[in-house]
């Protein structure tokens, strides 16, 4: 069952991820209702440097920083377009852009000003109708440190077009963070109602949060948030605050696992890099509402501890494969891939930002792949644990039924009976216990045999639990001697439970049967007798049935003289 739970689980991701990746190559559609022109030549920058006639796809410029300006200027084409919109991306930078020297567009310089955290994103521009071969110059002023050394070819385009570009463009990345940030929220929701019934779905709750707060990110990263809001501030926060945030629930799931270990260096090592992005996460956030520090710029120290976790978990890899503790083999391969996605990332975004030789347009990021592979992993390692507990609770049930049920009648044996006589020692309540003798049973097994004997102990077994049902613990405690410990005696009324187990006993005896069913019984409680323990008040009961035995077979003896 496991292992074709497993293959199911891989099977799903597989045709999940082959389809999504065969939609976005093979899939060609028509981009764009009208032309859509980048202006990619024939720039002239001027500020931190001096360049002309500058493509921008070959152009790189020195690491950007707080304070610097410049200012990139071009001719717009003689193209006609309906509707003409200009979109272009700022990274942290107010922008102002002209057209002949007269501005139609300014972002930003209110939020530089106050020293506030500005943000990135796409800017559109709607120009007028008869923009042709006019000057077109954009002026970027840079509000934080080591904000960017490229920028991505503006775009000339229909207003149209502008936005369903995006969409189509981001179209693979967009559908399985869609597909991320709902299982997220569903797995999180699920699990929040059936966290009191069972503790371990803590982890999936941590999976569910990861996966949003990767989907969150990666939205952001792709651009994608662009169809939800085209606030280049709130997509800054909603990128850096996730990214901050996902770690935690990430290194948390692992908790179990880690705590169990026998090496205290694993252990040591576990808890700092978890607290250490507790409390990195919360004075990134304090640093940032007080403006003391934004949140781009304590990025290194964030891809500081995520190479740091990285590392940690690949040398736990390591050491449960040199144990021979690998018990956790697809969950292993999900987060390899994930690491490895993740570790790409750090590498990709930092060779972009901060090498002048390495040139990528715009950073995208690949983590989400990884994300999808390992919440996958990570539910079926789920599965996989959750079918493991259930089969040792099973086990585990199946002994204690084994050690606390008489094996012929199904009752509740002498073991259980005296348990819970011990804890009705430490109640106040009034209780009250039945003792039960099952006459004939010697008489039945000297002349029917053992076989008619151990039926009419399962029959008399069986009348007793159907008269008290719930309201009393009905067990045998050797023999042919019963009883019935009644936990609430205030509560009941004895003598319906007397009268229903006579007459229970003389409906079986109608039907045929070879044996003659009958009981002698004593009863007694707490409060007659408060001063005993509970071995008093059964020795009690015991004594009164032994008395009412006497009886019957008094009555039976006269009964058989006077007839005779």
């Amino acid at each position: 069952m496991k292992n074709k739970t497993s293959v199911g689980i891989i099977g799903i991701f597989v045709i999940i991820v082959v389809f999504l990746a065969g939609s976005h190559i093979l899939y060609r559609p028509q981009y764009y209702s009208q032309k859509y022109v980048e202006l990619t030549d024939s720039w002239s920058v001027r500020g931190v440097v001096e360049e002309d006639n500058v493509n921008l796809r070959n152009f790189a410029l020195p690491q950007m920083c707080q304070g610097d300006q410049v200012i990139f200027t071009t001719v717009l084409p003689e193209i006609s377009i309906d509707n003409p919109m200009l979109r272009f991306y700022t990274v942290h930078s107010a922008v102002r852009v002209y057209l002949d020297k007269e501005l139609v567009y300014e972002f930003g310089h209110d939020r530089l000003v106050k020293g506030k955290m500005i943000g990135y994103g796409y800017q559109l521009v709607d120009l007028p109708q008869n923009y042709e071969d006019k000057e077109l110059m954009i002026v970027f002023d840079v509000s934080e440190n080591n904000a960017f050394t490229s920028i991505n070819v503006p775009v000339l385009c229909n207003a149209v077009d502008a936005i369903k570009s995006i969409a189509i463009e981001a179209r693979f990345p967009l559908a399985v963070n869609m597909f991320l940030f709902i299982f997220g929220l569903s797995i999180i929701a699920a699990s929040f109602l059936l966290l009191f019934h069972n503790h371990g779905f803590r982890k999936l709750i941590c999976i569910g949060f990861f996966s949003v707060g990767v989907a969150i990110w990666s939205f952001c990263n792709y651009d994608a948030i662009f169809l939800f809001t085209n606030n280049p501030l709130t997509k800054a926060y909603l990128e850096f605050s996730s990214l901050y945030l996902a770690p935690i629930p990430f290194v948390y799931y692992f908790y179990d696992n880690v705590r169990s270990r026998k090496s205290i260096v694993l252990r040591f090592a576990y808890y700092t890099i978890l607290t250490a992005q507790l409390i990195f996460t919360t004075i990134a956030l304090l640093l940032h509402a007080f403006d003391i520090a934004h949140m781009p710029q304590v990025l290194y120290v964030e891809h500081i501890l995520l190479v740091v976790m990285i590392i940690f978990m690949v040398v736990l890899s390591i050491y449960d494969l040199s144990k021979r503790q690998m018990e956790h083999v697809v969950l292993f391969i999900g987060m390899a891939i994930m690491l490895l996605t993740g570790l790409f990332d750090i590498v990709h975004f930092n060779l972009q930002k901060f090498v002048p030789t390495f040139y990528d347009e715009h950073y995208q990021s690949v983590l989400y792949i990884g994300t999808l592979a390992f919440v996958f992993s990570q539910i079926l390692d789920f599965v996989n644990e959750l079918s493991n507990s259930m089969r040792e609770l099973v086990k585990t049930e199946t002994l204690e039924k084994m050690a606390y049920t008489d094996y012929l009648t199904g009752i509740a044996n002498r073991r259980r009976c005296e348990e819970e006589m011990e804890r009705l020692d430490t109640e106040q309540d009034n209780y009250g216990i039945f003792s039960f003798d099952l006459n004939n049973l010697k008489i039945t097994n000297d002349t029917l045999g053992h076989g008619a004997g151990d039926e009419m102990i399962r029959k008399f077994a069986d009348i007793l639990k159907d008269t008290f049902k719930e309201s009393a613990l009905v067990g045998r405690m050797g023999g042919d001697e019963f009883i019935a410990i009644i936990s609430k005696a205030d509560y009941v009324d004895i003598n319906y439970y007397v009268l229903e187990l006579d007459r229970k006993i003389k409906l079986e005896m109608r039907q045929e049967h070879s044996y003659d069913l009958s009981t002698a019984y004593g009863y007694c409680e707490k409060r007659e007798f408060k001063d005993l323990d509970v071995k008093g008040i059964y020795r009690k009961a015991d004594a009164r049935m032994y008395d009412m035995k006497i009886e019957m077979k008094f009555k039976k003896e006269s009964a058989y003289y006077n007839k005779k």
